[in-house]
């Protein structure tokens, strides 16, 4: 480890400055009103017009550049409502320009000409973000899919999701934490619309003020949001052809005025995907391979999906707003299931196979409703959220399925079984939280708090019926009751210190988690109650005008999940099936993190990361049924990961902008886990390239490509994978209408393939998908368009952990 920072120290350039260092501030207005909205400032050098730094003015017009060297400079003002505004400083004293007038282009955006593009990924302080909205790749998929193409993030075969190659990732929408994981999570943003998507926001080491759920770091899905004054709306269809295929479309509708915020929108979805699962599961006894299974598995899904949502904002005083917002989300869908298995003797000869066919219908209902109230001092600035959320998931799926077993003659070898299943699921969430945020101009610069609660109920219903001999009898080594009670109470404070060329921010996150777990059949209780605290520091630099580096510290933790601690099994073949881990323990991740970012556009990060009682996938043979395979997870004693992240964003003319990611990490597993010591070790490099080609004013077009090489998680080592996407956009109607058509996946290369190894067995895998796809999706603008104003969302925290 020792060497590995010395390395780190030795390749980043120190660079020793004396100057002196300035601030330089102003007020925009539109000379009627203090501007209520955020632009965009940009600080240039003069000569070489080089952007320095952009920011973003506050809710009272104000800007501020902080750390500027003694220099000459251009100051650039750039709006789609606002004629561009450039002044020229000469920087060598702190300057306030006070109030900088900016001129209206028109009320009618048919008349203004924007040629601007929003690239498709941009790095910021602490941030990754994805440009979902001007990306032509992401029309006509979804959020999955979306995630799967994105810098740094990688989606295996299970549905988990990984931020540079570690799982434990936090996924929030809107700000708020979703309460799922593994294929729960995958089935979910696989059916939001990426047209509902305005940006993704990538964090590898989010403050104090987020839940210290998530070892990897938080991926923040950001739906689009109206905020310009008057009566806006949108419409989207899309059409979207794989092996199967797509159909959707929507709206959305939002009025805005001085006293009352008003929005509504709705989505539909009808898809049909597939997955194909070949399997190859080998046991050993003294060495020698006893039996070999080879299993191939289809599955086919047919689902109708409807999202709809209602906001209301109102501004009680010019201070102070209050809010509601709910939301509904439904997904009814059908599978069919075919599935055959071929098994082997010990001298390789063929001793039975087998069939299973069947399916079921699944139904999600997940309403949820909002209630949050904002104000901010219109002179300290000083602001406090107050925010109620509720949320509740019903889930209603039923199975029915038939195996048939037969000889190598193709005799029958037993009678069929028929399996019949019924498993109900509801996952109730109350939250309540505060956050208070006080700038101030002494010796701290800003100091931020908050408290909040949680309170969730998980309550599933599981029951197995045995059909074969034409009655209804319950199988009660299958069916279940499971109920899953947490509350967790949790404060935080952070302070911010900024100095002439240096910036700390320290936070400190104390969370209080109370759970009880009960099985109901057998009456097992179980009870844990632990407090914990989890400091957060960052520290930046500036070496000079052009380079910064930066050192950050945080611990985390990631709570096993509701579906994790159930330990009831979930049938899904005749030899194989899923079961909880009421004794999991929670993984605690303590990372330090080494950054160097050159002309604000080029960053090297350097990471390590210690995860302890580490939550890995876990396969193991049923004792009582040799041939049965059991799906679990388990802790492993340690795992650390060191890695280096590259990004650089490259741009030629107005024609041509492009980022591109590389990430370099060596993971090592180490633990005993069941009767198998695990010491795995693996180095694994990832790269993604998003490109865009401005073709004309109207006309442009994507391209993009990622790669992942050999990856190792606990016990499972996976193959690389690779993809190729490309895309085309027209613009017309006076920009308010455009068409994207694209290709994803291209050369069909999105498969996961890989090895499992364990003490006495062995399974190999190969999984198809639905990657490679034609979409053709077309959007509409319509509204009248008044000054722009910042309307943010009604709640912008997370809710829960994402479990």
């Amino acid at each position: 480890m020792k060497k590995f920072f010395l390395s780190i120290i030795l390749g980043m350039q120190m660079v020793t400055v004396l100057a002196q260092d300035f601030s330089l501030t102003g007020k925009l207005s539109n000379g009627e009103a203090i501007i209520d909205s955020q632009l965009g400032i940009q600080l240039l050098h003069k000569d070489t017009k080089v952007v320095l730094k952009q920011v973003l003015s506050d809710s009272l017009g104000i800007f501020v550049f902080k750390a500027i060297p003694k220099g000459q400079y251009t100051i650039v003002v750039k709006s789609i409502v606002y004629k561009p505004l450039q002044i020229d400083v000469i920087l060598n004293k702190h300057i306030d320009l006070g109030v900088v007038k900016v001129e209206p282009i028109s009320n009618n955006l048919g008349e203004v000409a924007i040629s601007f593009i929003k690239p498709q990924v941009e790095q910021k302080a602490g941030k990754t973000i994805i440009n979902v909205a001007s990306s032509i790749n992401a029309a006509g998929t979804t959020v999955l899919e979306v995630l799967q193409k994105s810098p740094g993030v990688s989606v295996d075969g299970n549905g988990n999701i990984k931020l540079r190659g570690k799982q434990g990732v936090m996924v929030m929408i809107d700000g708020k934490l979703q309460p799922l994981s593994g294929d729960d999570l995958a089935t979910f943003l696989k059916a939001i619309p990426s047209d509902q998507v305005d940006k993704i926001e990538l964090m590898a080491n989010p403050s104090a003020k987020y839940d210290a759920s998530g070892n990897a770091g938080v991926i923040d899905i950001r739906t689009k949001k109206e905020n310009r004054k008057g009566t806006y709306g949108s419409i989207v269809g899309n059409f979207n052809q794989g092996i199967y295929a797509r159909t959707g479309g929507g709206f959305d509708v939002s009025y805005l005025n001085q006293k009352l915020s008003l929005s509504a929108g709705y989505n539909y979805l009808n898809r049909t995907d597939f997955q194909d699962i070949m399997l190859k599961r080998e046991f050993f006894q003294a060495g020698m391979r006893s039996s070999l299974i080879n299993y191939d598995n289809n599955f086919k899904v047919q689902a109708a999906i409807h999202v709809a949502q209602v906001g209301v904002d109102y501004k009680i005083s010019p201070s102070s707003t209050l809010g509601l917002a709910g939301k509904l989300y439904t997904n009814d869908n059908s599978r069919m299931i075919t599935s055959q298995s071929h098994s082997y003797n010990t001298a390789g000869n063929l001793s039975s196979t087998s069939a299973t066919t069947g399916g079921g219908d699944f139904s999600r209902r997940n309403p949820s409703a909002n209630i949050n109230y904002r104000y901010k001092h219109s002179i300290s600035g000083a602001s406090l959220n107050a925010d109620v959320d509720y949320a509740s998931y019903l889930t209603d799926n039923l199975q029915d399925n038939k195996t048939s077993s037969f000889l190598p003659s193709g005799a029958p070898l037993k009678v069929p079984y028929l399996l019949y299943g019924d498993l109900y699921g509801k996952l109730q969430i109350f939250t309540t939280k505060a956050d208070y945020v006080l700038p101030s101009k002494g010796f701290l610069n800003k100091i931020e708090t908050g408290i909040k609660s949680s309170y969730v109920t998980s309550d599933n219903d599981v029951s197995f019926f045995d059909r074969s001999t034409g009655q209804n009898i319950k199988d009660v080594t299958l069916s279940n009751h499971f109920i899953y009670k947490e509350n967790i109470n949790s404060g935080y404070i952070s302070i911010n210190r900024s100095a002439k060329r240096l910036d700390i921010q320290l936070g400190l996150r104390a969370e209080n988690t109370n759970t009880n777990t009960v099985q109901m059949i057998g009456n097992v209780n179980n009870k844990r109650s632990y407090t914990q605290l989890f400091p957060n520091t960052t520290i930046d630099y500036k070496l000079s005008e052009s380079q910064q580096i930066g050192l950050s510290f945080s611990k985390r933790i990631d709570r096993p999940s509701y579906r994790q601690l159930n330990p009831f099994r979930v049938y899904l073949n005749e030899t194989t099936s899923q079961s909880g881990n009421p004794n999991l323990l929670p993984q605690i991740t303590y990372a330090l993190e080494l950054s160097h970012t050159i002309s604000e556009k080029y960053s090297f990060r350097y990471a390590f990361r210690r995860t302890l009682n580490n939550i890995i996938p876990f396969i193991y043979q049923d004792p009582s049924k040799p041939e049965m395979v059991i799906l679990t997870d388990r802790n492993l004693a340690v795992k650390d990961y060191y890695g280096i992240d590259f990004s650089a964003p490259v741009k030629f003319g107005k024609w041509f902008q492009s980022y591109n990611n590389a990430i370099l990490f060596y993971s090592k597993f180490n633990g005993a886990v069941s009767n198998s010591n695990l010491d795995n070790s693996i180095v694994t490099y990832k790269f993604n390239s998003n490109n865009t080609f401005i073709l004309t004013p109207s006309f442009s077009a994507e391209f993009s490509a990622n790669y992942t090489s050999r990856e190792q998680d606990g016990s499972f080592n996976f193959l690389p994978v690779w993809a190729v996407g490309a895309g085309f956009q027209k613009q017309f109607l006076a920009k308010k209408a455009s068409l994207k058509l694209n290709a994803t996946d291209v050369f069909y290369k999105l498969k996961t393939r890989g090895i499992a190894r364990y003490e006495g067995y062995n399974e190999t895998f190969n999984v198809l998908d639905n990657t490679r796809q034609v979409s053709l999706s077309f959007t509409y603008r319509f509204g009248n368009s008044g000054l722009q104003t910042k309307r943010k969302s009604g709640s912008e925290d997370e809710k829960l952990r994402a479990n």
